[in-house]
């Protein structure tokens, strides 16, 4: 029996999403390897330079959020204070940053015969991969600040096993939302017109914010609570992947 032309098509689309979610996979990977490797070095050769001219390195626990490196000087000598969470979002801003560059290839990708489908399928085989990578990293490095600097669970600022455990998934949950949303500002910019994406981030970020403060007072105040859930930016992150898959399943190629 032969196989006909739409037979094969069907045949090839089912197993399309292995080639696609492959071919993203193995390209975010290798970047987000690159990246780490340059903090990684950077990391390194900063600390034989401190080492070498007598400075003094102190790790610093997660603090105030504006303190990720300080550098201080007076009669004593050179004295560096560093948070660990500097080096974590770096590699986070360098893989949403990445899954935005794969984002903005789907027209690309399904002008070379790829469905949107298989794309998006690939786009969230890359961020799982990525968001996986990162939480190596992430444990690797509060494992060699907490060596040198008490418990790990100290220098992550968390007071019990279960805090730590609630902060890397509130972590994870906000790499994740940076991720789906990177996909989902790039889809909005494919599909119309440059001027619709840009009204439709500021009436998310800035006027229905707004609104809700003013005409639903008790609403904002409820999204505000529910803002400081551990699992929040997971569940946003999921809404935002939902949209995202609205939007770039019409993406026009041209």
């Amino acid at each position: 029996m032969t196989t006909t032309h739409a037979e094969a098509a069907r045949q090839d689309h089912a197993v399309q999403w292995v080639r696609v979610a492959r071919l993203l996979t193995t390209e975010a990977l290798r970047h987000l390897f690159w990246a780490i490797g340059v903090l990684v070095a950077i990391v390194v050769v900063g600390s034989l330079v401190a080492w070498w001219q007598g400075w003094e390195i102190v790790p610093a626990d997660v603090g105030p959020a504006e303190l990720f490196v300080q550098v201080t000087a007076d009669t004593s000598g050179v004295r560096i204070v560093a948070s660990w969470v500097v080096f974590v979002v770096g590699a986070a801003i360098a893989a949403i940053v990445n899954q935005a560059v794969l984002a903005s290839r789907t027209r690309v990708l399904v002008g070379a015969g790829a469905t949107r489908r298989s794309v998006a399928t690939g786009l969230v085989s890359s961020m799982l991969a990525m968001t996986a990578l990162v939480l190596v990293y992430a444990g690797v490095v509060l494992l060699v600040v907490g060596a040198g600097h008490g418990p790990g669970v100290a220098a992550a600022g968390a007071s019990s096993g279960s805090g730590l455990l609630l902060l890397m998934v509130r972590l994870t949950g906000a790499l994740v939302l940076g991720m789906t949303g990177a996909m989902l500002v790039v889809a909005l910019f494919q599909r119309w017109q440059w001027w619709v994406g840009a009204v439709v981030l500021a009436v998310f970020f800035w006027v229905a914010p707004a609104l809700l403060a003013i005409v639903l007072p008790p609403v904002w105040a409820w999204l505000e609570a529910a803002a400081g859930w551990w699992g929040s930016n997971l569940v946003l992150a999921v809404g935002t992947l939902v949209v995202y898959w609205l939007v770039a399943r019409r993406v026009p190629v041209r």
